[in-house]
Formats: structure tokens, C-alpha cells, sequence
């Protein structure tokens, strides 16, 4: 995966290559979905908020329109679009509306039942628990934050449990519990668990 490397230009070599490959196919599928999603995750990056709002929005539209066992994945892409809009929107600052996405979204990984789909579903946990805490329901961030703790320490995802784990201490803060936000930052992995 090129996102998490933060390399804009690798990023948008690769959506350019998978435009060009798009082009080519006329069935609405799988490839054309991820061209679709790798573009609104670049417009993102970019800032470029109303078009990535504008995008996913047709986006989720499109793959609701699509039957369920269209294409191998089609589950796992419905499941996607709901939580690539619940980001964008929270991104844009409209909370309630993305934790309806991305509890959706939840629900829609869980039904997956394989090991991506938990995986997702865990990282939609930790999404909801920002969403809480930007809009100061600190209670209820923590609760989805350790559910995705709880969650993706079974999966062994280290890059994805640091970041709950990181955000789940930097919440502690938030609260005046200075002590539990030491540890937790404390407990997160270092570096050398990340390369491979």
C-alpha cells in the first residue's frame, strides 16, 4: 500500500497507471472501484476537500447501486465507501454524519467475517472514537477506542493498534488524566515493530 508512505508522488504516478488501466475495462468492478477510491484518497491528501467530499459521495452511490455479489469483493467495497465518506466528512467537520458512515461501515466489515473485514472494522472503531472526541463525548471516544484496542491486538495490525493506542493517550489528556496518558504513550510500539 503507497498511502501510509507519504509519498504524493509515488501516489499519484499510481493513480495516473490505474486511471490509464480504468480506461480499459467497461464493467463497473472491483479495479474500477479502487481507481475511484485511491483518487478520492488523493484529493484528500491534497486538501482538496469538496471534490473528495463530491467524489465519495458518488462513490457510495454507485456501490450500493451494485449487487451485493456483483463482482468478488463487491461486500468489502460497499463496506469501504461507507467509511472512505464517513472520512472525508469528518474531515470536513461533520461528526454526526460520519459516525452514521462509519458505524455502517462497521457493521458492513464485521458481516465479512475474514480477517480484512475485522481489520476494517476495527479501523472504523478507531474513526468513531475521533469523531467522539471532536465532539467532546470523551466517554464514548474512549469506548470505541479501546473496542479497537481490544480488537486489533488480536489481529496483530502493530501499525493500527499504535495509532488507537496513541489515540486513546492523547484522549487521556484531554481529560486530565496526565498519569494513564503517559503510560499509554509509553506503551506504544517503537519503530523497529514497523519494519519488516
Amino acid at each position: 500500500m503507497i498511502t501510509p508512505l507519504s509519498r504524493p508522488d509515488v501516489l499519484a504516478k499510481a493513480i495516473a497507471l490505474r486511471e490509464e488501466a480504468a480506461d480499459g475495462v467497461q464493467e463497473w468492478g472491483h479495479t474500477s472501484f479502487e481507481n475511484e477510491r485511491l483518487q478520492i484518497e488523493y484529493l484528500l491528501r491534497q486538501g482538496q476537500l469538496q471534490a473528495a467530499h463530491n467524489k465519495a459521495q458518488m462513490l457510495l452511490e454507485r456501490a450500493k447501486a451494485t449487487v451485493p455479489k456483483a463482482y468478488d469483493g463487491a461486500d468489502f467495497d460497499l463496506a469501504m465507501a461507507h467509511s472512505l465518506l464517513g472520512l472525508v466528512l469528518r474531515n470536513v467537520g461533520q461528526f454526526p454524519a460520519a459516525l452514521n458512515l462509519l458505524s455502517t461501515a462497521q457493521k458492513l466489515f464485521e458481516a465479512i467475517n475474514d480477517e480484512r473485514g475485522q481489520r476494517m472494522a476495527s479501523i472504523t472503531l478507531n474513526e468513531q472514537g475521533s469523531c467522539y472526541h471532536n465532539l467532546g463525548h470523551l466517554e464514548n471516544a474512549a469506548t470505541k477506542y479501546e473496542e479497537a484496542i481490544d480488537s486489533l491486538s488480536n489481529l496483530g495490525d502493530l501499525r493500527s493498534l499504535a495509532a488507537s493506542k496513541g489515540n486513546l493517550a492523547t484522549l487521556r489528556m484531554s481529560q486530565g488524566r496526565y498519569a494513564d496518558a503517559i503510560a499509554g504513550h509509553k506503551g506504544l510500539p517503537n519503530n523497529k515493530s514497523f519494519q519488516s
